[in-house]
């Protein structure tokens, strides 16, 4: 079978999905979850790209990223980058070795407003839908609160919709 190509177009927003390895549950541990956001916006810095809206589930990521349309680094790079890191890290701090994510990820392309927000309400009802909280704002590892309350956040670029 051979591998699906990934498409990829800078200044479009991409609905990003990417899951732990074997399925683990690594991410129920609130300190590895708070990790995984701060590598989200430490890479955020160095690579200058957008991101509207994240949830952090137990054993998968999913998250809205856009690169800057003048910049040459390509989606895969940015997301081998933050993966890989986060890997390595975690391994440190855990004492154990070998690759925390399942191999690749999964991305889309947000094609318009509809698109932008069916996605994000999806990403924000999540945890919900997995039955971990009753209500978006209940939970701490999303951007949920971060949209309704207007909070400010040097991670979440929110636009008008």
């Amino acid at each position: 079978m051979s591998k699906l190509t990934h498409y990829f177009s800078n200044g479009m927003p991409y609905f990003i999905t990417t899951r732990t390895k074997s399925g683990s549950r690594a991410f129920e541990d609130a300190e590895t979850a708070r990790f995984f956001i701060a590598i989200l916006q430490y890479f955020k810095y160095l690579f200058s790209y957008k991101v509207y809206a994240y949830v952090v589930m137990p054993d998968h990521v999913h998250f809205i990223i856009e690169l800057a349309a003048r910049t040459a680094v390509p989606l895969k790079k940015v997301l081998n980058e933050i993966k890989g890191n986060f890997s390595r890290r975690y391994n440190q701090k855990n004492n154990t070795s070998g690759s925390f994510w399942q191999k690749g990820y999964y991305d889309r392309i947000i094609r318009n407003e509809h698109d932008f927000k069916k996605t994000l309400d999806y990403i924000h009802n999540n945890a919900v839908k997995a039955g971990l909280v009753t209500t978006p704002s209940e939970y701490e590892f999303s951007s949920y609160n971060q949209w309704i309350r207007e909070e400010k956040s040097s991670l979440i670029d929110r636009i008008l919709l």
